[in-house]
């Protein structure tokens, strides 16, 4: 396990995963700007938090919990799970056929925090948004999907956890 980890490989791994989820949650050119203005000012790298500030200035996101959680302070992995998955049908409206608004709340049992994608998937349609989970705690969210949602997915892979890094819970909805 990452969590409990002493040797060279795993910091090794854990610090190109924390990478990978910088760059999932500001995206590509953020992260390419603020690498490069950090690399072109030499203050920046005398300063302990200038590349956090870069990067918030460039992807015009609060990053704080993240570097707190993953860089400045080893809070050790998440421990995500799925709690409910609560799927309600919506009115149809001008001949428009109805959708589903699909409200999923998952816990987080880990110390630190984690933002992953929640994906709601039917044969033909997938719809995501990501989620902000702090360490020791719950957070929903609710995706509005234009299918009959037949699954649920959180984490894809993309953040380190505890024990799995992905979640699914199939949707058993009553028959239309």
């Amino acid at each position: 396990s990452l969590a409990d980890a002493t040797g060279e490989v795993f910091y090794r791994t854990k610090a190109a995963a924390v990478w990978w989820m910088l760059r999932s949650i500001v995206g590509d050119e953020p992260l390419k700007q603020a690498l490069q203005a950090y690399r072109s000012d030499p203050r920046l790298d005398a300063d302990p938090e200038g590349f956090e500030r870069t990067l918030e200035k460039t992807s015009h996101k609060d990053l704080r919990w993240f570097f707190n959680d993953w860089v400045y302070r080893d809070r050790g992995l998440p421990d995500l799970s799925i709690v409910s998955v609560a799927p309600s049908q919506l009115d149809s409206s001008g001949g428009v056929p109805a959708g589903w608004l699909v409200a999923v709340a998952v816990r987080n049992d880990g110390y630190a925090a984690a933002e992953v994608p929640v994906t709601v998937r039917s044969a033909t349609s997938t719809q995501t948004m990501r989620l902000r989970i702090a360490g020791q705690s719950t957070a929903s969210t609710r995706i509005v999907f234009a299918g009959r949602p037949e699954q649920v997915e959180v984490n894809d892979g993309g953040v380190p956890e505890v024990r799995t890094s992905v979640h699914t819970r199939d949707l058993v909805l009553p028959a239309h």
